[in-house]
């Protein structure tokens, strides 16, 4: 059975009003480049669509080309002329045809419809609802009908939302959208809150679509943001701002409404919610309304109790919202859906992509191969605006690579791009209004928080933790969510892997390299990161997973310690890769783990003797990794095997390949080459210089130089010390 708002929509006796802020589409009075032409060109054509209408018996139609500037949304009550020149009144009836059903149908001129890109709209003039023209008396209906039946229908969504979409393809969530729906009809209001880029307005237009199918006789009012309050302006005025004439919904008409006896259902969508949380006249107005007759579903980057009660009132709404009519990124132990896909949606959506591919309905597209798909779920935690940033990177690795393959495999996705420009790519895309600015003035505290984020993964913190100022604000802005967990505190996390990442790389570029590393080798770097572990951290049990937490993260004692120490000691100039923090037991194929970009060193943290050929692979010809030694990005690496069990098998081909053990207690550890597994340094406090070992191996070997670098120099120089060790 089909989906209730996958079918024809009826919109007869339904009433949908739109309202957008004044100055919102005003152009500016600066000469457009011949590009901004060109966009502006196809955004207007895009939103065309003909109207046909037959007025009088046996003559001509008029066809009018028209942009919408409400579309997808057409109401012919809107073209005031039209409707003077014709002689229609506001009760005026129309036939007006359905391509879905291929029939006509009798509506009045207010009524809106969904329509597709320059679709033509056929309608007949009736001189009553019972006297109209037959098709007989409509010259050219035939071809008219005829040109119906050949064109597509109307898109799922409308072309102008961003919708997770790849090129055209489009999962429709319907799981989602049906549990926003119960929630609001239940709640009487939801308010939706989540980072930017993460496709709220196309939800709201998913919803309404879902409402005009399932309660044709609903009352529908949209509003695209709240404008700012001028001293002295009422409630009415401030609703009548929002549109070119007085609104439909205003103080006195919602009084009239809950004093009616039959009500219609209303519904009330409002977009960019957080313009409006300093407007108490309009909160007050919806929790008065709220289940009486209106559901209310209000669309905000931020806001929630959270932040409301352990800051100020203006970083939420200024009435209370319970918990259970809060959506977010993820499910909470509250709500059971979040806007980010589930494993089973984004499985849909991609598959989705492959038929499409196949049958030739998506042209010029590359789909992921399933390893790939599966990175990009991994480290977008299914976020939207993540996801679908990576899937048009994805369909850039073709052209890039000039390769011809029906699928991009996750080393044909990492060997197109260096790191730089996998973090240029993200910061050019739809995604980019998630991210910091790289022009952005930051404030010491507000790059001290950010890294303890990182540090942990996500902040388990109390209500009235010191650093709550400075992560609100990064709430606010999109960048971390915040939300209570059961245990009473505040669960602090990025909206995905992918930004955590982004964020380190933003932080790594206004970061500076202590003197002492900018000419020792990455032997000694990695050896005194090491040595900068926390003990205590390494005994500690990871903090445990919230269920108003994405429980997509799973910590990684290592790597979170790792880079813990590493941050430390380089004054935060180190980069973590867009998978760190992704589950351990996925297919972490991707990037190598860190990265110290300025001297062109790379780290890979291994558990357990986890996959070792499999990890030095990709450092080979062919392998992930190779592409960045060819071209001088990475000019040495190390493997950290980082465990608490003595490994039993050496590992000759693997000389970049350490194992790092520790004692039970992480009192201790040894540091082991993998050529031949004798602990090359012991303790915390023995630690041997890759300087001095390179001294002794200069005056015992007669030699003038020795270096500890990647490849056989490394080894040789290991296996040269240990014989002279033994």
């Amino acid at each position: 059975m089909d989906h209730p708002y996958m079918s024809p929509i009826a919109t007869t006796s339904t009433n949908v009003t739109m309202s957008a802020t004044r100055g919102q589409h005003q152009t500016s009075s600066q000469v457009p480049s011949p590009e901004e032409q060109m966009r502006r060109q196809l955004d207007e054509l895009n939103r065309s669509v003909t109207i046909v209408i037959w007025y009088k018996a046996d003559h001509e139609p008029i066809r009018l080309q028209k942009i919408l500037p409400t579309f997808p949304y057409f109401q012919l009550s809107g073209f005031s002329n039209i409707i003077s020149d014709l002689g229609l009144s506001s009760t005026s009836y129309l036939d007006t045809y359905i391509p879905d059903s291929s029939q006509w149908e009798q509506h009045t001129i207010s009524s809106v419809r969904i329509v597709g890109t320059q679709q033509r709209l056929l309608y007949r003039v009736r001189r009553s609802l019972v006297d109209g023209l037959s098709e007989d008396q409509c010259p050219r209906i035939q071809d008219e009908l005829q040109m119906q039946s050949n064109c597509a229908p109307p898109p799922l969504l409308p072309t102008h939302t961003r919708a997770p979409s790849f090129h055209g393809v489009v999962e429709p969530r319907n799981a989602f959208v049906t549990a926003l729906y119960n929630q609001a009809s239940d709640k009487g209001l939801v308010l939706v809150r989540a980072s930017p880029a993460s496709r709220k307005t196309t939800f709201m237009t998913l919803l309404l679509r879902y409402i005009l199918a399932v309660d044709k006789d609903a009352l529908v009012s949209i509003y695209d943001g709240w404008p700012n309050a001028a001293e002295g302006m009422n409630i009415d005025q401030r609703f009548d701002q929002l549109a070119d004439g007085p609104s439909t919904f205003t103080l006195k008409s919602i009084n009239r409404f809950q004093l009616d006896e039959q009500p219609r259902r209303r519904w009330i969508l409002l977009d960019k919610a957080q313009k409006s949380y300093g407007d108490d006249a309009l909160w007050t107005i919806f929790k008065n309304i709220q289940g009486k007759g209106a559901n209310i579903v209000c669309f905000a980057t931020y806001g929630s109790n959270v932040i409301q009660s352990n800051m100020s009132r203006e970083k939420g709404a200024p009435i209370y919202i319970p918990d259970d009519a809060l959506v977010g990124l993820f499910p909470s132990s509250d709500v059971t859906h979040g806007l980010c896909y589930t494993r089973n949606e984004y499985d849909t959506y991609i598959a989705r992509i492959r038929d499409s591919v196949a049958s030739r309905i998506v042209i010029n597209s590359v789909p992921p191969a399933p390893d790939l798909a599966d990175h990009i779920f991994v480290i977008t935690a299914g976020h939207p605006g993540a996801v679908e940033t990576m899937l048009t990177l994805t369909n850039l690795v073709k052209k890039k690579l000039n390769i011809n393959e029906p699928e991009i495999s996750l080393d044909n996705f990492y060997t197109a791009f260096t790191l730089a420009e996998f973090f240029y790519r993200v910061r050019s895309s739809q995604y980019s209004c998630a991210l910091p600015s790289e022009e952005q003035p930051v404030q010491p505290e507000e790059v001290e928080a950010p890294h303890q984020l990182l540090d942990f993964g996500n902040l388990s913190i109390p209500p009235a933790d010191s650093r709550l100022p400075v992560l609100s604000q990064m709430c606010k802005k999109g960048w971390i969510t915040i939300e209570k967990f059961d245990m009473g505190g505040l669960c602090v996390q990025p909206s995905s892997p992918l930004f955590g990442s982004w964020i380190s790389y933003f932080l790594q570029t206004r970061s500076t390299l202590p003197s002492r590393f900018l000419e020792c080798d990455l032997f000694t770097f990695w050896k005194t990161v090491v040595d900068n572990i926390s003990l205590s951290a390494l005994r500690e049990t990871p903090l445990p997973q919230v269920k108003s937490c994405t429980a997509t993260v799973i910590e990684d004692l290592w790597q979170k310690q790792f880079y813990r120490a590493a941050c430390a000691v380089t004054n935060g100039a180190i980069q973590m890769s867009p998978e760190y923090r992704t589950p351990h037991d996925a297919a972490r194929q991707g990037r190598i783990d860190f990265l110290v970009i300025k001297r062109g060193w790379g780290i890979e943290i291994i558990r357990d003797g986890n996959e070792l050929e499999q990890h030095g692979s990709r450092f080979k010809p062919g392998g992930a990794y190779h592409p960045w030694i060819s071209g001088n990005i990475l000019q040495e690496y190390v493997m950290l095997d980082f465990r608490r069990t003595t490994p039993m098998k050496a590992h000759p081909s693997l000389p970049q390949l350490f194992h790092v053990v520790f004692a039970e207690d992480y009192s201790t550890y040894t540091a082991a080459a993998s050529t031949s597994l004798r602990s090359t340094t012991a303790g915390r406090a023995n630690i041997v210089s890759g300087y001095l070992i390179a001294a002794v191996l200069r005056a015992l070997s007669g030699a003038s130089q020795v270096e500890f670098t990647s490849g056989r120099a490394a080894s040789l120089s290991w296996q040269i010390l240990q014989n002279i060790l033994t």
